[in-house]
C-alpha cells in the first residue's frame, strides 16, 4: 500500500483504493486475512472497510467461502471516461467495432502534437 508521505492523504481513501488495486492485481476473490496481509493493514480495519464496501455495493461477499470480490459496479466507475474526450461518438463506435472484429485486441488512438515528429 502506498505511504501517505508529503501530501495529506485521507487514510480511508488510500486504503479503499489499495483494496481495489489488490483485486485488479490478483483477479480473484479473497478473504479479509489475505487482503489485510497483502496490504499490511490491521485485520480489524480491513474487515470494517470491506464491510462498508459491501454495504455500498462495491464489493460482494460470499458467506460460504467468506471471500470478497468486486461487484459489477466497480467496473462501471470509469465507463464514461472512454467517450468523454469526443463530442461525436462515431470514432469510439468505430474503435469498438474494430475491437469486436479483432476478437478483443487492444485498440489505441493517438494524436501527435507539436513538432516532435518532424
Amino acid at each position: 500500500m502506498p505511504s501517505a508521505n508529503k501530501t495529506a492523504i485521507v487514510k480511508s481513501a488510500m486504503r479503499t483504493f489499495a483494496v481495489l488495486e489488490f483485486f485488479r492485481e490478483t483477479k480473484r476473490a479473497a478473504s479479509v486475512t489475505e487482503i489485510a496481509s497483502a496490504l499490511e493493514m490491521p485485520q480489524s480495519s480491513t474487515s470494517v472497510l470491506l464491510s462498508s464496501l459491501v454495504e455500498l455495493n462495491y464489493l460482494e461477499y460470499d458467506r460460504k467461502t467468506r471471500r470478497f470480490i468486486p461487484s459489477y459496479r466497480v467496473g462501471l466507475l470509469g465507463d464514461w471516461i472512454r467517450r468523454s474526450p469526443f463530442r461525436d461518438t462515431k470514432l469510439t463506435d468505430l474503435m469498438e467495432e474494430l475491437w469486436s472484429a479483432t476478437g478483443g485486441e487492444t485498440i489505441l488512438l493517438g494524436q501527435q502534437t507539436g513538432a516532435a515528429g518532424m
